[in-house]
């Protein structure tokens, strides 16, 4: 009876470990291989893990977690938003490093995530080119993209100094 009760409890206190991560604002902690293979059957831990790894700009992990996020409606939500900001970020990619003028063609829904900012000002040609350089202007944000070797960076800048700075492959 004991080892059935260490059974049961363990994997509570584990998802209790990933809550006090989130709260604590660990994403990079919590977007991991690991945590995905351990709670591959939890879409409450999948949803906290995808929006770690959307907040880490991790998005590697999110078409994985999404394929485990079909077993409810808020699951299956977050697995459509999690794809949504892969999808984004792969044509936008696509976009700069193969000049595939295709953006035009796709429509996703908007989202809150940055990304969705620069698909729609690519898309509605709201981008400036100086040089090598891509400017967005969004309200007090200024997104400058470029090549950076192998990734796409984009700098987020608010007030002539970069607040962050993400790169992607």
């Amino acid at each position: 009876m004991k080892n059935k009760l260490i059974i049961f409890i363990f994997p509570i206190i584990l998802f209790a470990n990933l809550l006090d991560d989130f709260k604590a604002k660990e994403y990079n902690k919590i977007c991991t291989y690991q945590n995905y293979r351990l709670y591959k059957n939890n879409p409450k831990a999948l949803s906290i893990i995808g929006s770690s790894c959307v907040k880490t700009d991790k998005l590697f992990l999110l078409p994985l977690i999404s394929y485990f996020l079909r077993r409810n409606k808020i699951g299956r939500e977050n697995g459509i938003y999690f794809l949504t900001l892969v999808l984004e970020k792969r044509i936008i990619y696509s976009y700069f490093f193969d000049n595939d003028k295709s953006i035009f063609y796709f429509n996703f829904p908007k989202t809150n995530y940055f990304l969705s900012e620069i698909f729609y000002a690519i898309k509605n040609k709201q981008i400036k080119k100086m040089n090598n350089l891509y400017i967005i202007q969004k309200d007090d944000i200024t997104y400058q993209i470029y090549e950076k070797g192998t990734f796409l960076a984009i700098d987020e800048i608010k007030n002539n100094k970069i607040i962050k700075r993400h790169l992607f492959r």
